[in-house]
């Protein structure tokens, strides 16, 4: 594989630190509007207004909590020589879909067939 290791674990490493930091700001504005509300003297539509868009926020957070899992993944086949190599198949994984996902587990046709 011709694929650029160094430049790949780089940005590996850069998308966890501002999944790891967006997860935090998620988590602080969470606590804050759940004390907000609990707080409020508002109506009951604002407060329900406030829970769903908190939900979503949390929504959002498990989404990178999610591919923070995928990248420490990514990081641990990269330091056991299996980077790159489709869990399902094991061929090699399209060099061009790694540039896009670095922390893409299947070649494609897997991809599609374990989304079905």
């Amino acid at each position: 594989m011709s694929i650029d290791l160094t430049g790949i674990r780089s940005r590996l490493m850069n998308l966890r630190t501002e999944y790891i930091l967006q997860i935090g700001e998620m988590t602080q504005e969470y606590h804050d509007h759940e004390s907000d509300i609990h707080d409020s003297d508002g109506d009951l539509e604002d407060a329900a207004q406030e829970i769903y868009s908190e939900e979503m926020s949390q929504g959002e957070a498990d989404n990178l909590r999610m591919n923070l899992q995928l990248i420490d993944e990514a990081l641990a086949r990269m330091d056991d020589g299996t980077y790159g190599a489709c869990l399902a198949c094991g061929k090699p994984i399209d060099e061009k879909r790694l540039e896009v996902i670095p922390y893409a587990r299947y070649c494609l046709k897997d991809q599609i067939a374990f989304e079905e």
